[in-house]
């Protein structure tokens, strides 16, 4: 299969820039593997391969692309297999004739596999972390629990960052492998699955064109919408104890299960209390661990190759 990727639409150091799927290429003339949000973009790079019978995109943006002014069926139709980390977003495009699936993020497992074989409790440095950036006022208080413990706060810029924030980031302008290596070391791993954006989608020409069902219209008409994130996927290839905000869409749960591969948190206070008995008591917790870590492996870059091959 070849393999397509233009860079840009992504942060430059990000998962997704070390996924190197060429190292699955093959020649082909009818199979091809779009990978990259440009290559959505790019209709001249399409018109190029328009005639190779198998078109497969991988999506690891969306909902973004509701929130762009192009026409997400019209773009999304010139694939013949769409692959999204949204479920909502492969359901709305399944009921508008799209060939879409829901997948985990992958994950490049040969980044992992060494620390893989180190990581086990007693290396286990820190008690929380949270990387990432500050999108909404949700992640104040959910910073600043976790820094009520020998926490890591990483983050790349100053977005969001009130002054308390601000003195709690432990480091800024991190690696992508710098990150893992800290993420490695530390107990618990704290999150969200929510996207908060600051443009609506444009619901009524969705709804006036497309059949959007309940459930895609309440992704496109509330003040948030779901996002499956890397750095869950990341915190059970680490070991890390997945921490997860519950919300009102829950899609971790997709493709782990809770109180197996990670647990839910609902406010503050909870986490706070979570967080204690992890510290007090982290070897209760420890088969959730290896059970996630054991677990993931079947979401890795080559498990993914394998599977669109199929």
């Amino acid at each position: 299969m070849k393999v397509i990727r233009v860079k840009g639409g992504e942060y430059p150091d990000c998962i997704v820039s070390y996924f190197d799927f060429y190292r699955f290429e093959s020649k082909s003339d009818d199979k091809v593997f779009f990978w990259g949000w440009k290559c959505f973009e790019d209709l001249d790079l399409q018109e190029g391969y328009k005639h190779y019978k198998h078109r497969i995109f991988l999506d690891t943006a969306s909902p973004c692309a509701f929130l762009t002014p192009i026409d997400f069926i019209e773009r999304a139709s010139y694939f013949t297999k769409f692959y999204t980390i949204c479920p909502i977003t492969a359901e709305f495009l399944r009921d508008n004739g799209v060939d879409a699936e829901s997948v985990c993020f992958p994950y490049p497992e040969w980044k992992f596999d060494d620390l893989d074989k180190t990581i086990d409790q007693e290396i286990k440095m820190y008690d929380s972390i949270y990387y990432g950036q500050v999108h909404s006022e949700l992640y104040k208080p959910m910073i600043e629990t976790i820094a009520k413990f020998n926490h890591q706060f990483l983050t790349i810029s100053n977005h969001g960052l009130d002054e308390n924030l601000a003195s709690l980031v432990t480091h800024r302008n991190a690696t992508t492998e710098q990150k893992w290596a800290v993420l490695a070391l530390t107990k618990t791993c704290v999150g969200m699955n929510l996207l908060f954006p600051t443009a609506k989608p444009d619901i009524n020409y969705y709804t006036n064109n497309y059949k959007v069902s309940d459930r895609v219209g309440s992704m496109l008409t509330g003040d948030r919408m779901p996002q499956m994130k890397t750095r869950m996927v990341e915190a059970a290839a680490c070991k890390s104890l997945m921490l997860i905000r519950r919300d009102e869409y829950n899609i971790i749960e997709e493709w782990f299960e809770p109180n197996k591969h990670f647990i839910y948190w609902d406010n503050e206070k909870q986490l706070e209390i979570i967080l204690d008995d992890i510290n007090r008591n982290y070897d209760k917790y420890w088969n959730i661990v290896e059970d996630a870590n054991k677990h993931v492996e079947q979401y890795s870059i080559t498990n993914f190759w394998r599977k669109i091959n199929e």
